[in-house]
């Protein structure tokens, strides 16, 4: 089985490391898969890549075509010939776009709808990353299928907090909130984690926002952080709260996304509001709890959530 990745390359590191991480272990499986990346922004750019695919899918043959966010169904769609069309929905793309406020833009529902529907007609399957995306789509659906990307779980293990800090050139004194997002990105709400952590009014508290990492370098950044924050308007199914989680951390999320679904009832998680007063409360709580009695790795482990459950998952549907 020959597949085709199809995804934007604008990331630091080309292609996005989560899609990239997913082809690797679908080839760990045994499948014969390459990476198609779209480069640059714009039409003009999406124009390019479909012709320059076309071309490719005419001199090479795959079986599937994976496509991963929106954008790049319509490239995959035009360019295919007789392959299977797949299609990740990635978040943002099927369930819109904020404001400052944290309110959906008009145009992020627009074009919404227009990816439902053309991925309805023209996709022989499509994965969403959680059953609030699943609504969004339409959860009977026949072509639908919810599967979370996986998480790395042997690059995410719980280190020596004392190690990791000292590799980092943290003081081994302070407490330390990580928050793992661009906090430049508006979806991801980095003023309120700036507020709430202000409010604590602690000064060996320090918030420290952990983004353009090396996965093999992130793993030190959660061992050594006392609690991980995120505090996103919206979320698909966050790959930041599956990582903390196989690192044994406590983190405080809000109720974004299948967060609270998948582990809203473990110890090590606390569930929060968009109010500030709400979220410095849990982490008032979460700074207080002692991390090495956490067990939410087994947890992730036991309900399928590593990236070699998600490939063998993934396989089934290119095969069917």
């Amino acid at each position: 089985m020959r597949v085709l990745f199809v995804s934007s390359g604008n990331s630091s590191s080309g292609i996005n490391p989560i899609i990239r991480k997913q082809g690797e272990s679908l080839i760990k499986l045994g499948v014969d898969l390459s990476f198609f990346p779209v480069s640059g922004k714009g039409l003009f750019s999406y124009l390019s890549a479909a012709i320059q695919l076309r071309r490719k899918l005419k001199t090479e043959h795959f079986d599937v075509v994976h496509a991963h966010y929106a954008l790049c169904m319509y490239v995959a769609w035009y360019a295919r010939r007789r392959e299977k069309l797949v299609v990740s929905f990635m978040g943002t793309d099927l369930i819109g776009s904020n404001d400052d406020e944290g309110n959906f833009t008009r145009i992020g529902k627009v074009l919404s709808f227009i990816h439902v529907n053309f991925a309805k007609f023209f996709v022989q399957s499509v994965i969403v990353k959680s059953s609030g995306m699943a609504r969004i789509f339409g959860k009977s659906h026949r072509k639908l299928k919810v599967i979370p990307n996986g998480v790395d779980t042997k690059a995410f293990e719980p280190l020596d907090q004392r190690v990791s800090r000292e590799k980092l050139g943290w003081d081994l004194e302070k407490q330390y909130v990580i928050f793992v997002s661009n906090p430049e990105r508006v979806e991801k709400n980095f003023g309120l984690a700036e507020r709430a952590v202000a409010s604590l009014a602690k000064d060996n508290v320090r918030l420290v926002p952990v983004f353009k990492k090396n996965i093999e370098d992130l793993k030190y950044y959660y061992s050594a952080a006392d609690v991980v924050l995120m505090t996103s308007f919206h979320e698909g199914s966050p790959n930041v709260v599956k990582e903390a989680m196989s690192c044994n951390c406590n983190l405080v999320c809000t109720d974004v996304g299948d967060v609270n679904e998948l582990f809203g009832h473990l110890n090590n998680c606390w569930i929060t509001t968009w109010d500030v007063q709400n979220v410095r409360n849990h982490l008032e709580i979460a700074l207080g709890n002692d991390q090495s009695q956490n067990s939410s790795r087994e947890y992730v482990l036991s309900i399928g959530l590593n990236e070699e459950t998600i490939a063998a998952r993934l396989k089934e549907i290119y095969s069917t």
